[in-house]
């Protein structure tokens, strides 16, 4: 039987039969593809719609990005304050996240708050990249390397530092938030690897370096293109990504550079019913932090389903090839800073968008 004819037949068979439909691939929203839902996930994802009574499209949504009447979006759940003066951390993340970094990820994500005439200190450590998007306040940028800050500006502005080292306060000395992420630079290896063996005898002299590899980069997401599909429904604005340039030392040396980020950021926008189909990343970790928005992650990994009930402030990770979905409740657009490291599958939204191949 020709696999093009499988799925009316079989599902006439099969239902006088009283056995299961027959397996078959569906689109993704996103454009990928997921195995129809099995008896088990059908529960959980909710019941595939019939040719008869099709699902409603999700309805567009503004593809601007919110400026908040006041406060800025809820903080995260993870989280971690530096109060007043000067606060290094040592060991590139703060006590409270070090716990999570057990997870085997190599990347993670967190909310630094930074007080009035504050200032959040990261050392050298050319094997990370610091990456971070503002939201709330505003934030300057001290390169260790370079002798005056840069502002990187208000909600909404980024920023990434290959191999740290530099200082963070919010502008004029006043209070800001950063959603910040931490991502190492050697393929395959954990973040939490990386961090231990920093911390014992013998690591590479390289890791603190002296000379500055790569530049420092700030830009706006607000000025990002807006990559749309689903008919307005769905809505990523991708940050910085590779290039190639020059780069030099103060005295004068200068160098090629082809810059490939651990890590990349994106910002999403999605409808209030604008779910994910479930899907995998063969090759990347991916980590959302969710800052408006309601619903369930639901993931599928070796040791069975995991489902987390979202609200503005979550936190979720998923590893390389475990399949995860969103089922959002309908009750307010999705917000979220998303991570991929190492990126890649953020491209498959420009293809979505009709901007790239």
């Amino acid at each position: 039987m020709q696999a093009s004819l499988c799925p009316p037949l079989c599902a006439a068979l099969f239902a006088a039969l009283g056995l299961a439909a027959c397996k078959d691939q569906a689109p993704l929203v996103d454009g990928g593809a997921m195995p129809l839902p099995s008896a088990s996930s059908a529960a959980t994802l909710g019941p595939a719609p019939s040719s008869s009574t099709p699902a409603p499209p999700p309805q567009p949504v503004e593809a601007e990005l919110p400026a908040f009447a006041s406060g800025g979006p809820r903080p995260l759940d993870r989280r971690a304050e530096c109060a007043k003066d000067t606060c290094t951390l040592s060991h590139l993340v703060p006590d409270e996240v070090r716990p999570v970094l057990s997870d085997g990820a190599p990347v993670v994500i967190w909310e630094q708050a930074i007080g009035e005439r504050a200032s959040v200190v990261f050392p050298r450590d050319e094997g990370v990249e610091l990456l971070g998007v503002v939201l709330e306040g505003s934030v300057d940028l001290t390169p260790m390397d370079a002798p005056t800050a840069r502002t990187v500006g208000g909600r909404w502005t980024g920023f990434r530092a290959p191999g740290g080292g530099l200082t963070l306060g919010g502008t004029g000395g006043k209070a800001a938030r950063v959603a910040l992420v931490l991502a190492v630079v050697e393929r395959g290896v954990a973040l939490g690897a990386h961090l231990d063996r920093r911390d014992r005898p013998g690591a590479p002299p390289a890791w603190s370096w002296k000379v500055r590899r790569k530049r420092v980069d700030t830009f706006s997401f607000a000025e990002r293109p807006d990559v749309a599909w689903g008919s307005g429904a769905y809505h990523a604005r991708i940050g910085w990504e590779g290039s190639k340039y020059r780069f030099g030392d103060p005295g004068g040396k200068s160098w090629e550079v082809d810059d490939r980020p651990a890590a990349v950021i994106d910002v999403l926008r999605f409808a209030a019913d604008a779910g994910i189909a479930e899907h995998a990343h063969e090759n990347a970790w991916e980590t959302v932090a969710l800052l408006e928005g309601d619903g369930a992650w639901i993931s599928k990994g070796a040791s069975g389903e995991r489902r987390v009930e979202a609200h503005p402030g979550t936190i979720v990770t998923f590893p390389t090839n475990v399949r995860h979905a969103w089922k959002p409740t309908g009750q307010a657009p999705l917000l979220a800073i998303q991570v991929y490291a190492p990126p890649g599958p953020e491209q498959r939204f420009k293809k979505l968008g009709g901007k790239g191949p």
